[in-house]
């Protein structure tokens, strides 16, 4: 119970009709974890103990351990949706995709009357791209939970990769309107306002994203993109080589910093120590 009121006052940002800090969130989920601990410990077998330690460690991102006490709580009850549905959450944080979406199909199958399985399906499948069953199951979600900043921005890639570019920048500027500074979003619609030939908007968005975090890698990336097409490819290489420095094994940021290289005449940049050509 301890647990599940430190949680509480976590996931709700107030205790006592007090505000709490960021960091006394953070402090509140690691003692939740130290509770919820103790209380599997002694009693293993107990579902909701195991759920609610596994909820506490998703929520610090701790997804390695989640995971493997959401397997614990599966061998307890296999065909609980929640089990399913965290389980999923904790795979996609690994990037295990395959294996995430099969448990979400599964936590929606167990119980389609829970929205949030039906809304976290259809986020899952816009992310892994399986962009007309995300719309379809999206869609299907009542017009308030339409209305949701997350499900709103991840309609909006879904609509820019099947084409529908007008459709994708309404959803993602709705997405925006309830959360500014969710640089992703910013990201994506930068990404659109270049698709649809607005550079200037697009170079908006993409300032606003480095505004808010000056260290996320593909708002790095797409400034480049945007000053290689206008011919300005050393303020390119600049924003490609802070990309790669953020996240060595950034694909695409790779590839843009090599084509910017070549264009300037310069050597092949040397690859990171420890790792391959």
């Amino acid at each position: 119970h301890l647990g599940v009121a430190l949680s509480t006052a976590a996931d709700t940002g107030k205790l006592n009709d007090r505000l709490l800090t960021d960091d006394e969130r953070r402090a509140m989920r690691v003692e939740a974890v130290e509770q919820y601990t103790t209380a599997v410990n002694s009693d293993p077998v107990n579902l909701r103990f195991r759920v609610n330690l596994a909820s506490a460690l998703l929520a610090l991102n701790r997804m390695q351990e989640a995971k493997d006490h959401l397997t614990q709580a599966l061998w307890i009850a296999p065909d609980n949706a929640k089990v399913h549905a965290n389980l999923a959450t904790a795979l996609n944080g690994l990037s295990d995709n395959v294996a995430a979406l099969r448990h979400a199909e599964q936590a929606a199958a167990l119980d389609p009357t829970d929205p949030a399985n039906e809304r976290n399906l259809g986020l899952l499948l816009s992310e892994l791209s399986l962009d007309k069953r995300a719309l379809a199951k999206l869609r299907s979600l009542s017009p308030e939970a339409q209305k949701d900043s997350s499900v709103l921005a991840a309609m909006g890639v879904s609509l820019a990769r099947l084409g529908e570019l007008d459709a994708a920048a309404e959803h993602l500027s709705r997405s925006l309107q309830s959360r500014p500074e969710n640089v992703a979003t910013l990201v994506n619609a930068g990404n659109v306002a270049l698709m649809r030939r607005k550079p200037e908007a697009a170079v908006n968005y993409f300032d606003r994203a480095l505004a808010i975090d000056p260290s996320y890698a593909p708002a790095h990336n797409a400034v480049g993109v945007v000053l290689a097409q206008t011919g300005q490819i050393a303020q390119a290489l600049t924003h490609f080589e802070k990309a790669v420095a953020i996240k060595p094994d950034y694909a695409d940021a790779l590839r843009n910093r090599d084509r910017a290289r070549a264009a300037m005449n310069l050597p092949p940049a040397s690859a990171p120590a420890g790792t391959n050509p």
